[in-house]
């Protein structure tokens, strides 16, 4: 089963742009702060959009004997990343952190930490979206006996596609 990226690919344009126009926006204290804490905002869906995506991901792509929902954030992001999907999940620990205080405990310096965080986000994002977007590649493979078909068949299998090697059986499959 893929991943539908189409929302996940709304939420980087989203954010970037919201960081741009903060970073550019240099009218009135009020008005910053308003933006500031709108970005603030997004970042906290767009967090929360992306963490629920990497759970979907390592559900979908680790062995079943692990069950999804008892793993803490830090766990998942952990195995996100020995799994390819992240480059460093330390990265993710703070936009976790981030993601808390702003939530949780609003004050100014909070607000400073988690606008730092969501600068920092649109280009992980862009990253986990290009790692969801090459584990969502379907490979289809066919297996076949070629010895039960005819000479000619088999020829025509072997230069069309990959033939593997079957080193018990002592021929090509």
């Amino acid at each position: 089963m893929t991943l539908d990226l189409q929302p996940l690919g709304l939420a980087v344009e989203t954010l970037k742009q919201a960081v741009l126009f903060y970073d550019s926006h240099h009218g009135p204290e009020a008005e910053r702060l308003l933006l500031r804490d709108g970005l603030i905002q997004r970042f906290e869906c767009v967090y929360e959009l992306c963490w629920k995506y990497i759970q979907r991901w390592v559900g979908q792509n680790v062995n079943s004997e692990s069950a999804v929902p008892t793993w803490s954030r830090k766990e998942l992001f952990r195995l996100a990343a020995e799994r390819g999907l992240l480059a460093d999940p330390t990265e993710w620990f703070t936009f976790t952190e981030a993601r808390n205080l702003s939530a949780h405990t609003y004050n100014p310096a909070n607000a400073d930490t988690a606008l730092q965080a969501a600068r920092l986000m649109p280009a992980r994002l862009t990253a986990l979206r290009e790692a969801f977007a090459c584990s969502n590649v379907p490979i289809r493979i066919d297996v076949a006996d070629l010895r039960a078909r005819p000479i000619a068949p088999q020829q025509g299998v072997r230069e069309a596609h990959i033939v593997l090697w079957n080193p018990r059986a002592g021929d090509l499959l």
